[in-house]
């Protein structure tokens, strides 16, 4: 549901379920930084995953989705709407991997393989860095020119990270878990920045 801030009122309403009618709890919207196109994922309701993309706030569909063929965790649109994070189930389902496709070609760009399975991954408003997570608590910074890692692994938290911001100036990440801390880290150093700040326990948080 698309909805205006100003206002309250509903816009639009993009359908994300699949063909078959089942529920799709997986689907988490991502809207580019200029609020014109939007990504999500989409179950055909068998094993085919897709990535359905829309213009704002037309409800119109770009193009047809792109398709992978397995299970996604996370979409995450890049700034500038060009690039797609796309957060995946690795092959044989041991491990995961994050991959990025161009928006307009639909062509797989790169590829990050991980021993586990990701939960999120998370663009810099810049779009020069992203953060990926995971539910055992852990988060890394990655070039996204390179795709190369720009932190060791960053742990401070048993919980499973559900949410990740970097702030303007690329300096400082902000993680936040399932058990309701919100972590600040230095980016550059890699270091933890304070105690966690104050949530709700056991009540997620996801920093923005």
């Amino acid at each position: 549901v698309l909805v205006d801030t100003d206002s309250g009122r509903v816009v639009r309403t993009i359908e994300l379920r699949p063909e078959n009618g089942e529920d799709d709890r997986r689907a988490t919207p991502s809207v580019s930084a200029d609020g014109s196109l939007v990504a999500a994922p989409r179950s055909t309701g068998g094993n085919v995953i897709l990535v359905g993309l829309w213009r704002l706030p037309s409800g119109r569909p770009v193009g047809e989705p792109l398709v992978v063929d397995r299970t996604i965790h996370d979409v995450q649109l890049s700034p500038d709407g060009r690039r797609l994070l796309v957060v995946l189930d690795a092959a044989g389902l041991e491990g995961g991997v994050v991959e990025t496709w161009d928006v307009r070609t639909r062509r797989r760009l790169r590829t990050l393989e991980f021993a586990q399975v990701q939960s999120l991954a998370r663009f810099s408003p810049d779009g020069r860095l992203f953060a990926v997570g995971n539910r055992s608590g852990e988060t890394r910074v990655y070039d996204t020119a390179t795709f190369e890692p720009v932190t060791r692994v960053l742990s401070a938290d048993p919980g499973a990270i559900i949410g990740a911001a970097i702030t303007r100036d690329g300096r400082t990440l902000a993680t936040g878990s399932e058990t309701g801390a919100v972590q600040l880290w230095d980016i550059r150093s890699g270091q933890v920045l304070g105690a966690p700040l104050p949530g709700v326990p056991s009540s997620g948080v996801i920093p923005a």
